[in-house]
């Protein structure tokens, strides 16, 4: 019963700052954008599930010996963390290039905020399974996928600002940062080191501290030309990666 609850109780957060965001613009185009975004984040756990099995198998092929940190390190940077990552930034980048010319900084930064949050919802469900009330509310309201998505939309606003058509670039800081917390919550590694325990308490404080950032900086720039305005001429369309 406690754990139904606690599960329950952690998902506000993310529903609650999907509301927000919601209700940040009035424009039709604005509202639909987001909720394709949502959907998309939460159909994201079969396509990421795909991506990290077949890295998973190759991880197997490359480093062959159980338990070594470099099969680790694979594990956690490339099999888990980016795979995450690149799943969500592309489906961020599906619903930025299908809005036209008329998307700004601050939709990016939204919408990839958006299919991360989509995304942590539906990943809380099977890690619900066997997890105890106090790890779901921590998850619940750190929003550490939401958190990355956003800081992804920030640094991919910058690239496309000034004319850059590849944007995989912006994903790097949210996959070092979601790379460092799971390797820092691996076992092994912290049965061979317990100081590596320290990174991701301190990554989680900060996801924590940055969402609030976020928040704050969000509510002061939907009033902002400067991230209001649409990054490309009215009559162009962008380009997608």
């Amino acid at each position: 019963m406690f754990l139904v609850l606690g599960f329950i109780v952690s998902l506000i957060p993310s529903l609650l700052l999907f509301r927000w965001f919601l209700k940040l613009k009035d424009d039709g185009w604005y509202k639909d954008s987001c909720k394709k975004a949502m959907i998309k984040g939460l159909l994201l756990i079969v396509p990421v599930f795909l991506a990290s099995t077949l890295l998973v198998i190759a991880e197997r092929l490359i480093f062959p010996e159980p338990g070594s940190l470099a099969r680790i390190a694979f594990h956690e940077f490339v099999a888990i963390a980016f795979a995450e990552e690149l799943v969500k930034y592309l489906a961020g980048r599906k619903v930025i290039d299908g809005a036209g010319p008329r998307v700004s900084r601050l939709d990016l930064i939204v919408i990839m905020g958006i299919v991360g949050t989509g995304f942590g919802l539906a990943e809380d469900i099977p890690y619900a399974i066997g997890s105890s009330v106090p790890v779901m509310i921590i998850r619940g309201i750190g929003i550490s996928h939401g958190v990355y998505g956003m800081l992804t939309g920030l640094l991919l606003g910058r690239i496309m600002e000034k004319g850059g058509r590849f944007g995989l670039p912006a994903l790097a800081v949210s996959w070092l940062i979601h790379s460092l917390y799971d390797f820092g919550l691996d076992e092994t590694v912290n049965a061979l080191w317990d100081g590596i325990a320290f990174i991701p308490v301190s990554i989680a404080v900060g996801e924590v501290i940055l969402l609030l950032v976020f928040i704050r900086f969000i509510g002061k720039a939907r009033k902002d030309e400067r991230y209001t305005a649409p990054l490309f001429p009215l009559s162009v369309e962008p380009d997608a990666d």
